[in-house]
């Protein structure tokens, strides 16, 4: 019967990794927000054409 309950152990082992994999999935959500950030700096260079066009 000891042995029966080692083949236990290594099944809830599974259920670990399968929860790891949520943790990348979060990660990635991460990165898309992130260029959402270089969209809103172009905007900036762009209003910075009209200040020399002023000058001129």
């Amino acid at each position: 019967g000891f042995p029966a309950n080692i083949r236990c152990v290594p099944t809830n082992i599974r259920f670990l990794p399968t929860n790891i994999r949520f943790v990348p999935t979060n990660i990635r959500l991460v990165p898309t927000n992130i260029r959402f950030l270089p969209t809103n700096i172009r905007f900036v260079p762009t209003n910075i054409r009209f200040l020399p066009t002023n000058i001129r």
